[in-house]
Formats: structure tokens, C-alpha cells, sequence
């Protein structure tokens, strides 16, 4: 082989390397970036989603904030129908802890079922590990 080959086959070789580590590059870039825009529209949801159960569970206290964000939930009724609409909305991405959750919620509409509800979007979420439990928070 000569000299001229061998730079040619390493010329090719190189040019070769580069080309697949810049489409393998590419490909997680992209994976990467859907990633981080499915992440973020969950937490928008989720963070949404706790304020309109806030304000379900305290719906005569918060009802004037309620209505200047969300002037259509003139009453509770309403805006159960809109928890339940969020909860289908909610089987495209949420974690099945927090589908169950929310069920729950809007069943039993209690301190209690908001905080669980809390710690699992906050666990679906961040993947924080906590020592607080459903029943004792």
C-alpha cells in the first residue's frame, strides 16, 4: 500500500467518524431537547392544576383570585368539571400515581388527598425523595 492510499483510507476513515458522531450528536440533541419540552410543560400543568384543586378545596375563600385568573369558574360545579377535564387531559402525560391521585381528590376533596396529590406530582416531577408520607403530612 502506498503512501498515498494509506492517507486516503485515513482520510475517509476520519471523515466517516465524523459524520456518525455528528448524527449520533444530533440524535440526542433532539431526544434531549423533547425531553426537557415534555418536562416543562408538565410541571406548567401540574403547577396549574394545584392551584385551580387550591382553589376548588378553598373555593369560598379563594373565589374572587379564581375568578380574576379564570373568569369561566363562576361556581364549584364549574370548576370540578374543570379538574375532571384536566384529569383526562392528564392520562397524555402524567405518571399513574397522579391520575390516581387527582381521582381521588376530586372524590374526597380534603387537605389530605391536595398534599398527596402534591407529593406525587413533586415525586413525578423531581423524582425527590422524601420522608414525608401521604398520611402524616
Amino acid at each position: 500500500m502506498t503512501t498515498f492510499e494509506l492517507l486516503s483510507v485515513l482520510g475517509i476513515s476520519t471523515l466517516l467518524s465524523t459524520v456518525v458522531s455528528t448524527v449520533i450528536s444530533h440524535y440526542f440533541s433532539l431526544s434531549k431537547n423533547k425531553l426537557s419540552a415534555r418536562q416543562d410543560y408538565k410541571d406548567l400543568r401540574y403547577k396549574a392544576l394545584m392551584l385551580l384543586a387550591y382553589s376548588y378545596l378553598h373555593y369560598y375563600r379563594e373565589k374572587s383570585v379564581l375568578l380574576s385568573k379564570r373568569p369561566d369558574l363562576t361556581s364549584q360545579d364549574l370548576l370540578e368539571n374543570e379538574l375532571e377535564a384536566e384529569l383526562i387531559n392528564m392520562y397524555l402525560y402524567a405518571s399513574d400515581d397522579v391520575i390516581f391521585r387527582l381521582k381521588m381528590f376530586i372524590n374526597e376533596p380534603l387537605e389530605a388527598t391536595l398534599s398527596s396529590l402534591a407529593l406525587d406530582m413533586r415525586k413525578d416531577l423531581y423524582d425527590i425523595k422524601t420522608r414525608i408520607q401521604h398520611k402524616t403530612y
